[in-house]
């Protein structure tokens, strides 16, 4: 036996219809001599046969004696229904006290219901102090656990007060499915003990054993304890004396191997048919609910037990008459499957109901399967829908851009207004082309491209296509595409259009004059550098050497002079005259390095970083090169070493570095020129937000002078780590080595 208790969830079986089933019922064997005392001879109190003989309520059994203790094996709820209901029936009726001791799967509550059903006026028996229904915890299990001395000492007390109170016996029923496989032994015990007991007395007792809970060999016991046993074989009730041990034990060897195959299987089917989250159920051709699946507690509100043997149309519509169109009625008239949609009085609630026919094997309609499934949220979904396809409509026809829509073939079926208005078509011209006819032959092959996309359901956006006017302009625009489904198929496109050609012919315009700008700025470039050249030239050529000679002169007149006044005011005027040859040298060199176009680029760099770097601000440098020739246009050199200035300059006001590397080397046809530093480094992306709030052109100007040259900037930089700046520029394109261009 299983030692776990049930779940509070009832199974498929336990929401059976709960009418008592005809079924034929006979007897395992003929009457048994032993039989035949259990219905005559044991009188147990010493009274006449007729008094002595009750009867059961059972067509099986018909008649017993008091002192009548046998078992009935149960496979579902309504087995415990189809015998007890009439056993207890039998009772009251014959004025026996009756006590009946219930637990799962038909608990106290549903077995008054179903013998309500059997007995009308059974609230009389229960006033009158006639039956008892208990759970099994308020019988066998009282302080927590079973007690068989106390439970066996309880039965014979309410026999006593059952003759006392005027009552011909006690007749009683009690369900073990609670019992727990380690009090099997101890409730064998007392099933034993109870069996000598109820002989003497005017009881009848029926103990109810779950076959699902029993292994073979606790059936076994189960019938050793009790006179006779009643069990379903083959969809028929029969009776088992006790005789009959050798053939019970191979019917029941096979029983349990078909019941195995039968659980599983059963199993299987219960848990889908409850895992559905449709309403599923079988109603007789009434509509009378005669099996429902767990989810139909959620549909109606109503527990699972109640909704059995309730009309279906009381439950969901709220009416005792079938409503127009219901579903059932036109399965009963077809003979075919029948649907409806409908909603549910008084509620916001809709369902759809299917119903589909059982026949018999004659091919007879003998029930129906109804399937409910709510659909209220997809109404509520299609009201939306309505809804928004009309302001879709006010939008479509009002909108500033072009909107239409084309079906799986590429066939334009709706437009707007000002699509019209901007081709030049009528609605009767335009509906109906094929959407490739108004596209301008440049952009076909990817409109067309974009039309198989969206129609496997793909979006897409901001595309640029153009359209033909039926004056035969050329309309540049950009469309976002968007599938149009039905249900879960895709059954064409909406297409979102607007106009670009005035925005292409200004961009066209800015590219071209960003262009000429770029030209301009380059060539101011090279004008100021030539501009610098000449003052600097001019500076050192004319102003240098004019102070240089009037310095010796002057040297040679400090020399001749006696001492005195004017030799020291010749002196001072010397050392003026070195400090202002000095000055003009530097600015000479700041206006324009002499070297970078005495020496050329490397030369200029390395006495930059020589003089500039180290001499004045002391922080260490390295230059590293590689000794490959390197041919410059003039004004890539001149940008080149200004910026190298500029990117060093900047180190030393906010770098905070103590090294200072330069290297500078040839990669194919480019020049690669980096400045690192170990300084604090910064976040690229904050420079350039900063820059631009604040209207900077640094590392901007930088990029686009280079750009400009068809070089570029690349930054390497991050708080903590320095910075990596490399400028990369081509080289000038001249003949060398066997007249190879590069």
């Amino acid at each position: 036996m299983r030692d776990t208790k049930p779940s509070g969830k009832r199974s498929v079986e336990e929401v059976e219809s709960v009418r008592p089933r005809e079924g034929k019922l006979e007897r395992l064997k003929p009457e048994s001599t032993k039989h035949k005392k259990a219905k005559g001879a044991k009188a147990g109190v010493g009274t006449d046969k007729e008094e002595t003989l009750r009867k059961t309520g059972i067509d099986i059994l018909g008649e017993v004696g008091w002192g009548t203790h046998f078992c009935l094996f149960y496979h579902t709820r309504q087995d415990l229904i189809d015998i007890l209901v009439p056993y207890f029936k039998a009772g009251l009726e014959n004025n026996e006290f009756c006590m009946w001791v219930t637990s799962e799967p038909l608990k106290a509550d549903d077995a008054k219901r179903s013998l309500k059903r059997a007995v009308k006026n059974l609230d009389k028996y229960i006033k009158k102090g006639q039956i008892e229904i208990l759970d099994y915890s308020d019988w066998y299990t009282k302080t927590g656990e079973f007690e068989a001395d106390r439970v066996l000492q309880g039965w014979v007390e309410k026999h006593d007060q059952a003759i006392k109170n005027g009552f011909d016996g006690l007749r009683t029923s009690g369900n073990t499915f609670w019992l727990a496989k380690k009090d099997w032994r101890k409730f064998t015990d007392y099933e034993a003990a109870v069996n000598s007991v109820i002989g003497k007395c005017r009881m009848l007792a029926i103990c109810t054993y779950s076959l699902e809970r029993c292994r073979a060999s606790e059936i076994l016991d189960v019938e050793h304890n009790h006179q006779f046993s009643l069990i379903k074989w083959k969809g028929d009730w029969k009776v088992i004396e006790s005789s009959d041990r050798n053939q019970f034990e191979a019917r029941l060897a096979e029983q349990t191997m078909i019941s195995e195959a039968l659980e599983h299987s059963k199993k299987e089917w219960v848990e889908t048919f409850n895992a559905m989250s449709d309403w599923v159920c079988m109603v007789d051709l009434k509509g009378r609910i005669l099996r429902t699946n767990r989810i139909g507690e959620e549909f109606t509100g109503v527990p699972l037990d109640e909704i059995i043997d309730q009309s279906c149309c009381r439950l969901v519509h709220g009416s005792d008459k079938h409503i127009p169109g219901c579903p059932l009625l036109k399965m009963l008239e077809t003979g075919q499957r029948a649907s409806a949609e409908l909603q549910v009085p008084d509620t916001d609630q809709w369902v759809t109901v299917t119903v589909d026919p059982v026949t018999d094997e004659e091919g007879k309609i003998i029930a129906a399967v109804h399937i409910t499934r709510d659909i209220t949220e997809r109404k509520r979904a299609e009201e939306a829908l309505w809804e928004s396809e009309a302001n879709y409509r006010s939008l479509f026809e009002n909108a500033l851009d072009m909107i239409h829509e084309v079906d799986e073939e590429g066939r334009i079926v709706d437009v707007n207004k000002i699509e019209l208005e901007t081709l030049g078509y009528s609605r009767e011209e335009f509906l109906g082309k094929l959407l490739l006819e108004v596209i301008h032959p440049d952009y076909r092959k990817v409109t067309k491209k974009v039309l198989e996309r969206t129609l496997e359901g793909e979006y897409v956006r901001a595309y640029e296509t153009a359209f033909v006017s039926k004056k035969g302009e050329r309309i540049l625009v950009e469309v976002n595409v968007v599938p149009k489904i039905e249900g879960e198929k895709v059954v064409g496109a909406r297409a979102m259009i607007r106009d670009i050609t005035k925005r292409k012919k200004a961009e066209k315009k800015l590219l071209e004059d960003k262009k000429q700008l770029r030209s301009l700025a380059s060539e101011l470039s090279l004008t100021e550098e030539r501009e610098r050249r000449r003052i600097a030239t001019e500076l050192h050529d004319t102003i240098g050497q004019s102070l240089v000679i009037s310095k010796i002169k002057l040297d040679a007149l400090r020399t001749s002079a006696p001492s005195g006044d004017l030799a020291t005011t010749l002196e001072e005027v010397c050392n003026s005259l070195d400090q202002t040859i000095q000055e003009a040298g530097s600015l000479t060199f700041d206006l324009s390095s002499p070297i970078l176009y005495e020496l050329g680029f490397e030369p200029a760099v390395a006495a930059w970083l020589t003089e500039e770097i180290e001499e004045k601000h002391g922080i260490a440098t390295k230059l590293e090169e590689d000794k490959q020739p390197k041919p410059l246009d003039d004004d890539v050199r001149v940008l080149l070493f200004r910026t190298v200035r500029e990117l060093l300059v900047n180190v030393v006001k906010h770098a905070r570095a103590k090294k200072i590397k330069v290297s500078i080397c040839r990669v194919g046809g480019e020049i690669h020129v980096s400045v690192e530093d170990d300084g604090v480094g910064f976040d690229p992306a904050e420079i350039r937000a900063t820059a631009v709030r604040k209207g900077g052109f640094g590392l901007f100007s930088i990029r686009e002078r280079l750009e400009q040259l068809g070089g570029h900037l690349e930054l390497e930089s991050a708080p903590g780590r320095g910075t990596k700046a490399t400028l990369i520029a081509p080289l000038k394109r001249e003949k060398i080595n066997k007249g190879e261009k590069r």
